[in-house]
């Protein structure tokens, strides 16, 4: 049964920015306060390849880890809601496969909120109502 309540969003809270940028503590924190499963994008690209992303880079290359990176996090994104942590290749600007920028549903309100994390300290959403 999927999370319900007052608190909880209709849709998906995407979390993107580079290693290191805070992405799983402060997605624990919020899953936890919205009653919402923490997902970790790449742990779960490690469990469906079976080897860490070092690795996947070091033998495939990174083409071959965009792709099964897409995948995983489409696959993910048809789950209900939940908080999810995703790389930048989640929802790179040129990348027009990108399962995060291609997601279907009405416009302007997506179905899901993204925040990055980049050099500006303060958080940024993909959604054009909300606050920055």
């Amino acid at each position: 049964m999927p999370p319900s309540g007052p608190a909880c969003p209709s849709r998906s809270i995407i979390l993107v920015g580079l290693m290191g940028a805070g992405k799983t503590c402060i997605g624990r924190r919020l899953a936890s306060r919205l009653n919402l499963p923490f997902v970790d994008g790449d742990a779960e690209i490690e469990a469906a390849a079976g080897h860490p992303i070092e690795e996947i880079f070091a033998r495939h290359g990174e083409a071959a880890f965009r792709d099964g990176e897409r995948r995983v996090i489409a696959r993910l994104l048809a789950q209900p809601p939940q908080v999810l942590a995703a790389g930048g290749g989640a929802f790179h600007v040129r990348n027009p496969q990108s399962p995060v920028r291609s997601r279907p549903g009405p416009r302007p309100k997506p179905r899901e909120t993204t925040w990055f994390w980049g050099a500006d300290p303060r958080p940024r959403s993909t959604n054009p109502g909300d606050a920055d």
